[in-house]
């Protein structure tokens, strides 16, 4: 709605009003986060954790970046270069 529009219809004070909220549903349930963190911790990558519990990859990826996923630390290489020589 134009703002000319919005307030001939509804007046000035519709400016200041708040707007309604979009309200989804939770996604990560408790029980998808836990089946979540097993599979995590079973070395499933991200993409196969989210396929599994059915839900978006971005899903998946917001949960572990808001800490409510965590992801297990990798192995890092047995040797580096530095190392070797």
């Amino acid at each position: 709605m134009r703002a000319v529009r919005q307030f001939r219809e509804k007046g000035p004070t519709s400016f200041f009003t708040p707007r309604a909220k979009r309200s989804g549903g939770t996604i990560l349930t408790a029980k998808k986060l836990l089946e979540g963190q097993r599979l995590l911790d079973r070395g499933y990558t991200r993409q196969e954790v989210a396929r599994c519990l059915q839900v978006k990859y971005d899903t998946l990826r917001k949960a572990i970046n808001d800490e409510r996923l965590k992801e297990p630390e990798s192995n890092p290489p047995g040797t580096t270069l530095s190392e070797r020589s």
